[in-house]
């Protein structure tokens, strides 16, 4: 028997009571080789590749025409005409699609490509980019109807002392607002917990909501509120 315990507190239980002969460790094998793999290329999304079954496969099914399908209307948001189709479909204005991280030149952590206040040259960017850690400059993120607009940005390295491209981002990201409203800026290493604190609540949950036996969950079923509240989980995620 097989019990896998996922990230969503699902658990799945597999017998192999009536398997053929040796197919329990073949199953093992295969989710401990997407589960702990020693190589990225062995990720399951490396494995899983629609437009690999499609070129290899050349039934007409309606398993394909449907993957086929999805291929074409989902956007991965790689290429620069996947950004413009989304600005589009919000429509935001005042923006644009940048160039200055083609080949990650730029950083590594951002996409390829990525929406900027228009009013900002790939100039501009490439120059702020050197004083912000890894190079995260001021990136669009979503534009509500009513003009409004969401970015999100670094601060700068500890070792600078240009803040005036910091001063410049503000400003372009104020003059994307139609309204000429002033930006609100959040500060979200204050406003939010750490990434330790967010995995140790996790953890804590897990271990609340997952008990090993029912013994365990008899036991702790009286306080499982105070439990909860224990973990902190809740006050990461309000």
């Amino acid at each position: 028997m097989v019990e896998i315990h996922c990230k969503d507190f699902r658990v799945f239980t597999f017998s192999f009571k009536f398997s053929p002969l040796g197919e329990d460790k073949s199953v093992v094998n295969a989710i401990l080789h997407h589960a702990f793999p020693t190589q990225l290329p062995l990720l399951f999304a490396f494995s899983f590749n629609p437009s690999q079954h499609i070129v290899s496969n050349n039934t007409h099914s309606p398993a394909i025409a449907m993957i086929k399908g999805r291929k074409l209307n989902q956007r991965h948001f790689r290429e620069a005409r996947d950004w413009d189709q989304e600005m589009t479909r919000l429509g935001a204005k005042k923006l644009r699609v940048t160039l200055a991280n083609q080949d990650f030149k730029i950083s590594d952590s951002l996409p390829e490509y990525f929406v900027v206040p228009s009013c900002l040259t790939d100039n501009e960017v490439n120059n702020a980019a050197d004083h912000f850690v890894e190079g995260r400059v001021a990136t669009w993120c979503w534009s509500h109807k009513n003009g409004s607009s969401l970015f999100r940005m670094v601060s700068l390295r500890p070792d600078t002392v240009h803040n005036q491209y910091e001063r410049r981002m503000l400003e372009a990201i104020k003059s994307t607002n139609p309204n000429d409203l002033p930006s609100v800026t959040i500060d979200m290493d204050r406003h939010c917990p750490s990434v330790s604190t967010i995995q140790g609540s996790f953890k804590k949950l897990k271990e609340l909501c997952m008990p090993d036996s029912t013994k365990d969950f008899l036991s702790g079923d009286n306080k499982w509120y105070c439990d909860l509240d224990t973990t902190k989980w809740l006050q990461c995620v309000r």
